[in-house]
């Protein structure tokens, strides 16, 4: 191998180098677990988190969150069962709901009617 064709190759090797090195500004894509984990921090989920189910309940949510399985969640069940036995060990927390029983203390309810405007001004109205 001749010198001029030796500098071309760790040429080429530095060009390759430089192209896989990001620039700083940009951000390398977020992890699983790292998207999982911000998940679990969400407001809507803080009570069951922070409850006596928290631990089943974290396990769960993300293996669900994580799944690559076909269909999602289906390589979860494990985690699945041990919140369900938890939530079945604390039922005063965790009652049971009947949709058919009318015990929804929401059904029926409301919320505020919007009025529709018109699409014509008020002060063409007659």
């Amino acid at each position: 191998m001749g010198m001029e064709q030796q500098g071309n190759e760790e040429a080429d090797q530095g060009v390759a180098q430089e192209a896989t090195v990001q620039p700083e500004n940009e951000k390398e894509p977020e992890s699983l677990d790292d998207m999982a984990r911000k998940a679990l921090e969400c407001p809507c989920v803080a009570d069951l988190r922070e409850g006596p189910c928290g631990k089943q309940f974290s396990e769960a949510f993300v293996c669900y969150f994580k799944s690559t399985a076909e269909e999602k969640g289906s390589d979860c069940i494990e985690p699945y069962l041990a919140m369900q036995a938890c939530m079945e060990a604390t039922p005063e927390l965790f009652a049971k709901h009947d949709p058919d029983d009318g015990s929804d203390p929401n059904v029926g309810e409301r919320p505020p009617s919007r009025r529709r405007r018109s699409k014509t001004p008020a002060s063409k109205q007659v």
